[in-house]
């Protein structure tokens, strides 16, 4: 019976996009913590060459200072675990999807959070870093840094360049550490360049590989992995006097199905149809070969076409079908059994939408009503073909991409895993009743018109420092090298839309801006119900409605659902240490900026001739003192609303709701000028 997994990632996090940070600067204190917790992420894969660290790390041992955490017991168990029995070796694979590794990144979070000061969390980091496996203590030391009251504010280097093998291809590491041992100098301000492709450029090995371009964004990678490390699994707040997670199972479901949505509008760029459901009892036709080298050198598993789940292991695919059973047969019946310490609580499914705990028992989270009823479906199909080659750990083939947050979105499977995710949810969101036309309308107000500017969008460069993921001996021979992958991004020209409303009152309102498809890739045009799923939420925002006519403009850098590109790692580093000597200033929200989907990517490629999208605008009234992840005033409506239960077209014919249409066009970067 195969190891069963322990991770799933958790989309709520999402829901927050960035993290609320004032637009403050940072006192010195403040920014010698960011400096000191930056610069551990130097060169991790190596021991530190940092003389400071190299000091603390021989002196310092958390097992003899127990009155600095809040817990001397779990400090205790934690070493009698690495003095006894041992963590993960350094230079191994880590993976948060393999139970034995869970354990130990959970303990390990615990000794970083329970530090009962900063310089107790520093020094206590310091020691993991120099004793522990990198990936163990690179993924437990963010989830702290994120999490803890004293860090929450510090700004981390983007994953993908913290590791970046995980987000370049071998080819280019390899050719890096060519240049590295040929003694190749470069600056900061004079980088040396390699250029990166994604799979299958210039010449698609498969259909997949024509939208690698998007599964294999970094940027896009990198949000995701921000997802689980603000989220994971395994969290609960109320045991860490963390911030309760709100809405986290509906926030799950809304930022899967955002995710699916998107993904199926780039195919549809591509002429590719959607993608199906997976099915784990028939061969899984869909190969792949990611073409990267994890953190040790080796190479991340290939995945060949024809591989049949059920062969390899049939008890773990039966376990998978007997938790998707308990959750449809539950859904069907319309209770939940929970199971708490002492007793067994009903949860009646079809009183009121109870989305968060249906999104809890499929992702199998802390919050999780009954986990050992329900498993998680979610994960565990995750893992039968994260690890399908070799399904028994025999072979000590290394995780997947599928089983390491940082490269799940790489796969094509992830995305027929989520659509099989999803079915269970419209399963449940179809048995609650469709919006009616009392739900949706706004009395008084009327949606005269929506229209966009040419939306257009190519492909720029983009550069990767590669830095962390050479050796050095000491620090001043990093001052000697800056190299950098360059590759092609997807991106558009920034834009405007108008939008005319008319009012017979002065009111305040939330306005909600979808994009969808309006032709599938047959070019039958779709109904309502049938864009349903796939309608991508563009803009949400509040409006104070004047009486009479009101003419609302919105640029595409006002989204508050996307984000800007996170600063390099270098950028990021001196840019503290110059605030800290006053040679420049460091806004925390400027910096902190990077945590939501990349702006870039709000619209997809299109086609040189035009992408038709469908565009779906509606005005809902705002309530006073409802909570909101990002706007001042909510509507206390459902994520996803109104298209998060069945559609009844008729109903959604009123004066608050309009329908148009709009174009997208892909031009090459050289034309842009001339033909725009």
């Amino acid at each position: 019976m195969r190891t069963p997994t322990v991770v799933v990632l958790s989309l709520l996090a999402a829901l927050v996009v960035v993290t609320a940070v004032p637009h403050s600067e940072p006192d010195k204190e403040f920014l010698e913590k960011q400096r000191k917790l930056i610069r551990l992420f130097y060169h991790v894969q190596q021991p530190t060459i940092i003389k400071e660290e190299q000091e603390i790390a021989k002196s310092y041992k958390p097992i003899e200072h127990l009155d600095n955490y809040q817990y001397k017991d779990k400090v205790e168990v934690f070493w009698k675990y690495y003095v006894d029995y041992g963590f993960l070796p350094r230079g191994e694979v880590f993976s948060i999807y393999y139970e034995k590794n869970f354990y130990q990144a959970k303990a390990l979070f615990e000794l970083f959070y329970y530090a009962t000061d900063f310089d107790t969390f520093y020094k206590t980091a310091v020691w993991a870093k120099e004793h522990l496996n990198q990936g163990l203590f690179v993924y437990s030391y963010t989830v702290a840094v994120l999490h803890r009251e004293d860090t929450k504010y510090v700004t981390l280097p983007a994953p993908y360049e913290i590791y970046p093998q995980l987000f370049v291809n071998a080819e280019v590491i390899q050719k890096a550490y060519d240049a590295r041992l040929r003694g190749v100098e470069s600056s900061r301000k004079e980088p040396y360049v390699f250029y990166a492709n994604y799979s299958g450029f210039p010449v698609a090995n498969n259909p997949e590989e024509l939208v690698s371009y998007f599964t294999e964004d970094v940027g896009l990678n990198s949000f995701f992995a921000y997802l689980h490390y603000k989220s994971p699994f395994w969290l609960n707040p109320s045991n860490y006097s963390i911030p309760v997670f709100k809405h986290r199972g509906a926030g799950f479901f809304f930022l899967l199905q955002q995710l699916l949505a998107r993904y199926y509008l780039e195919r549809l760029s591509n002429n590719l149809p959607d993608v199906k459901s997976i099915d784990y009892t028939r061969p899984v036709q869909t190969g792949y070969y990611p073409e990267l080298r994890l953190q040790n050198g080796i190479e991340a598993p290939v995945r060949p076409e024809g591989v049949y789940p059920y062969n390899f292991d049939s008890l773990y695919v039966e376990r998978i079908q007997n938790y998707e059973r308990r959750i449809r047969d539950a859904i069907d019946f319309g209770y939940v059994y929970g199971c708490s310490q002492h007793d067994f609580e009903k949860f009646n499914l079809r009183e009121k939408d109870v989305t968060d705990i249906i999104g809890n028992i499929i992702e199998g989270n802390a919050e999780s009503v009954n986990y050992e009823f329900y498993g998680s479906i979610y994960r565990y199909i995750i893992s039968l073909f994260g690890h399908i080659a070799d399904p028994f750990h025999k072979y000590g083939t290394p995780a997947s991409v599928l089983e390491q947050p940082e490269t799940q979105l790489r796969d094509p499977v992830y995305y027929r895993i989520a659509k099989r995710i999803l079915s269970f949810f419209y399963q449940y969101k179809n048995k609650l009743p469709p919006y009616t036309r009392s739900d949706l309308e706004l009395p008084g107000v009327a949606i005269e018109s929506i229209s966009f500017d040419k939306l257009v969008t190519y492909f720029d460069n983009f550069d990767i420092e590669l830095n962390n993921a050479l050796s050095f001996s000491k620090p001043e021979e990093g001052d000697k090298f800056n190299f950098v992958a360059r590759q092609y991004r997807l991106n558009h020209k920034p834009f405007y839309y108008q939008l005319k409303v008319k009012s017979d009152k002065e009111i305040d309102s939330v306005v909600r801006v979808f994009i969808g498809p309006k032709y599938d890739a047959y070019g039958r045009e779709l109904t309502l119900e049938e864009r349903r799923p796939y309608y991508f939420l563009l803009d949400e925002f509040n409006q104070k409605l004047s009486a009479g006519e009101n003419e609302i403009r919105r640029s595409s850098k006002e989204f508050p659902l996307f984000a800007k590109e996170a600063p390099r790692h270098s950028d990021l580093y001196y840019s503290t240490v110059g605030a800290i000597k006053g040679e420049n200033k460091f806004f925390l929200d400027e910096f902190r900026s990077h945590f939501g989907f990349p702006q870039r990517l709000a619209l997809p490629r299109g086609t040189r001739s035009g992408l038709p999208l469908s565009v779906f605008a509606i005005v809902t009234p705002a309530v006073q003192g409802s909570e909101h992840p990002f706007l001042p005033f909510g509507d206390n409506q459902a994520g996803g609303f109104p298209f998060d239960r069945r559609v009844v077209a008729y109903e959604f014919d009123v004066p608050n709701v309009y329908s148009s249409e709009t174009f997208v066009v892909h031009r090459r970067l050289e034309d842009i000028s001339s033909t725009v």
